[in-house]
């Protein structure tokens, strides 16, 4: 899956120094294109919704890369994060299971800069 979609400023909130995040939306319009060929070749989809819940915590090592010549600046710090969503388009639903299950192989909260906004 992969969807590009504006995320209201009050739908997240980082705390980047206690390495802490959340992201909620709720029933936020998305296109289900089916899969990426379908979707890059423009091909016909369905509106859909999700709705999701993102927690970042238990922050542990952190670093910040500054890379002029490339135009790149980055803060991160290594965390756990677990996730609950939804996703409902017309005679479908999906709901995953309560985010408390999740399992966190890989997870980073950062800030990033880059191109014209270095």
């Amino acid at each position: 899956m992969f969807w590009t979609q504006f995320i209201p400023g009050d739908a997240i909130s980082v705390n980047m120094a206690s390495g802490t995040g959340r992201l909620c939306l709720t029933d936020t319009f998305v296109i289900d294109a089916h899969d990426v060929v379908s979707g890059l070749t423009r091909q016909p989809a369905d509106q859909a919704s999700v709705s999701l819940v993102v927690h970042w915590e238990n922050p542990g090592d952190g670093g910040h890369t500054h890379d002029t010549t490339n135009r790149f600046d980055l803060t991160y710090v290594n965390t756990s994060s677990r996730i609950e969503w939804s996703a409902t388009k017309q005679g479908f639903k999906f709901l995953s299971d309560p985010s408390d299950t999740s399992v966190s192989d890989f997870s980073v909260l950062g800030t990033e800069i880059n191109g014209v906004f270095f």
